[in-house]
């Protein structure tokens, strides 16, 4: 598995303890749900892509039509915030 995971990831499973690292990280993979459930990684923080593209197509769909003179309408995103207990 080590020849998966992020350099970062494979430093701290050869150089400490899962009860000794408090390691947040972004982005839910494969590797980062494996970190969780070993307990290496104590959150992982995600992107909400499907809000965050729906919210870009709108705007540029607003732009297009005339409507783009207009202040942006930046509601902020809400993280995805995933735990062990997650899953």
């Amino acid at each position: 598995m080590s020849d998966k995971l992020p350099v970062q990831q494979v430093a701290l499973r050869e150089g400490r303890s899962a009860d000794r690292v408090a390691l947040i990280v972004n982005e839910l993979t494969e590797e980062s749900r494996a970190a969780l459930i070993d307990r290496y990684a104590h959150a992982v923080i995600a992107t909400p892509l499907d809000s965050l593209c729906r919210a870009l197509v709108t705007e540029m769909l607003d732009a297009a039509a005339g409507q783009g003179g207009r202040p942006a309408r930046s509601a902020p995103l809400e993280p995805q915030i995933y735990t062990l207990e997650s899953f």
